[in-house]
Order: C-alpha cells, then structure tokens, then sequence
C-alpha cells in the first residue's frame, strides 16, 4: 500500500520536533543513512534490525529508560530582595558546615553583595541516577550561579528558612540538593547541600564536575527559570 499524506505528515512532525538546523538537515540526507533506513523499510527487513544494537553503533543510549529525561520539575522558590550581604560572615555560623573544597574554591572567590536582587529558582528532581553532564544537559541553559557572592547569600537565605530542617525549597531528608557555580579560576563546581539529622546542620561541600552519579530524588536547582 503507498504511503498516505497522512502518514508523511507525521513524518515531517517527527523531523519538525527534532528541530534540526537546516545544515544538519542536508548532512542527514548526504550521509545516506535516511536513504538507508527507506531502503531497509521497502524491503521489509525494519522486523531483523535490532535498534538497541543500531543505537549503541550510533553512540546513541541503548535502553529505554536512558533515553528518558532524569529530571522532573518540582517548582520555584523566590529569594527576596536583601541588604548587603557578607558571605564569610553569613556562612560561617551555627548550624552551617562548610567542606575545606568549598571554602577554597566557592567562598574564597565570593565577594560582599551591596544589594542582594530578588531571584526565583527553579528546582528539579532527580527520577533517575545521573552525572553532572546529564543533569546539566537537561537544566535550563543558563543554570549555572556565575556570581559565587550572590549564590552564597541566597544559599544563606534558603537555608535559613529552614534552619531546623523543616520542609521548604530545599529538600531535608538528607537527599542532595545541588547547584552549580562558578568558582575558583572560573571553574564550575557542583555544590551539594545536605540536611544532616543526626547533628542537626546543613552541610555545604563542593566538588569539581565528574562522572559519579547522584542519587535518584536528589534535587538540582537553576537560577533561570
């Protein structure tokens, strides 16, 4: 049976969703794996291909679930705006532990903020285990605090409003809560804050970006909604 207008029509959807740029359009058609898989399709043998095989030749996932998107939007959380801001003194107190790799490589590089803006954050659970490129992949595209000064006094505001551990925008069940600034010789770091019941703290630590996995229910947060 011929192909109907309508079925060519979900083909073009197919492609409009991929949102190919015009140049990567002509390189799929030059490279002759669409014509290919046409050819494969009218002789009928699409029922002996193995995509999980086809994919992983492509350097493309091969199961189902990696294919998935590791994030699930949680909601926002709004930072109002806040007077000068120390982060040396503001971190530095009761109920805060702070990691030797945090206090070189975010604290050291965090200036005095005059005037603290009002800033809404966006957080995002963790469905799945995944890296920092995974998660960063799937975060907004300027997710990453550039201003360590400004991240610290919204890291301190947070933090406050939850300084028993209650229930907020951060998650207080010792899961990680994740964010990603920019440190020490404009390098970007991954920031993990934790609740930590047994001596009832947060703990801030930091680590340079790596393929170790975080835990499926971390939550990860960006500062572009």
């Amino acid at each position: 049976m011929t192909a109907t207008l309508k079925q060519a029509r979900h083909l073009l959807k197919v492609v409009d969703e991929k949102n190919l740029s015009g140049d990567q359009l002509a390189e799929l058609h030059d490279s002759g794996l669409l014509t290919d898989l046409l050819e494969v399709a009218k002789e009928d043998l699409l029922g002996g291909v193995d995509r999980t095989v086809y994919r992983h030749v492509l350097g493309l996932p091969s199961r189902l679930e990696d294919m998935e998107a590791c994030l699930r939007l949680h909601g926002e959380v709004t930072i109002p705006a806040g007077a000068a801001y120390n982060p040396a003194q503001g971190l530095n107190r009761p109920g805060v532990w702070l990691s030797g790799v945090f206090e070189s490589n975010i604290l050291s590089v965090a200036k005095v903020v005059e005037n603290v803006p009002e800033t809404t954050l966006a957080g995002y659970n963790l469905a799945k285990p995944a890296n920092d490129e995974e998660v960063c992949r799937e975060l907004p595209k300027d997710h990453v605090f550039e201003n360590a000064g400004e991240f610290c006094a919204l890291l301190s505001a947070m933090m406050e409003r939850q300084k028993s551990g209650e229930a907020g925008g951060l998650l207080a069940n010792g899961y990680a809560n994740i964010f990603y600034v920019r440190g020490k010789a404009s390098e970007v770091f991954a920031v993990n804050v934790y609740w930590s019941g047994d001596d009832r703290a947060w703990h801030v630590s930091a680590a340079r970006l790596d393929d170790c996995r975080w835990n499926a229910g971390a939550r990860a947060f960006s500062r572009n909604c």
